[in-house]
């Protein structure tokens, strides 16, 4: 049973991706959460008036698990016995690395049901933001105004606020971080 705590303590480990989405791990077929899917509001009210109650509707939203990422991988005990440069623990720990990779690239393969974020929310001209060393200050604020606009400060508050950068861009931020420290 060592591989399979060896393999679980891995998938344990904190990871970027984790930290933004809930990652549930089953054994199950399907999975149901719940949700508020419409909500009350705030209502005004004036003594001696009566008032009516608000309605909130909860939605069932079934994840039916149809697909899977697995790594199987065949170890035979003469050759791990034998083998110096690997050991069944290192290999689970890779298996439980390359299974976290799979689930991110299926998380960030989602993109396309978040909130676009682009050069209009910045001042400037329809498209993609050309990340520069003067405008990361703007992207980051800009990103913290639309959280703001929207209503979601305490959404934004409770599960955090991430941004996807691309490597270029990445490289950019790093600059732009350390020009800040060195200025510090």
């Amino acid at each position: 049973m060592e591989w399979e705590t060896k393999l679980q303590e891995r998938l344990n480990k904190p990871i970027t991706f984790k930290e933004v989405v809930k990652v549930i791990y089953s054994d199950t077929y399907g999975i149901n959460t719940p949700y508020m899917s419409t909500e009350f509001s705030a209502q005004t009210g004036t003594r001696g008036v009566s008032y009516g109650f608000s309605e909130f509707t909860l939605t069932n939203d079934q994840l039916l698990i149809n697909t899977f990422k697995i790594v199987p991988v065949f170890l035979d005990e003469a050759d791990l016995a034998q083998c110096k440069l690997a050991n069944q623990m290192e290999i689970a720990e890779r298996q439980a690395a390359l299974i976290n990779e799979a689930l991110e690239s299926a998380v960030l393969g989602g993109h396309d049901g978040w909130t676009d974020f682009d050069n209009t929310a910045i001042g400037g001209a329809a498209g993609n933001i050309t990340v520069s060393i003067n405008n990361i200050d703007n992207i980051i604020r800009a990103i913290k105004r639309e959280i703001a606009e929207n209503n979601a400060q305490s959404l934004a508050d409770r599960n955090g606020i991430f941004i996807v950068w691309r490597a270029a861009d990445m490289e950019i931020l790093e600059e732009f971080c350390q020009a800040r420290q060195a200025l510090a």
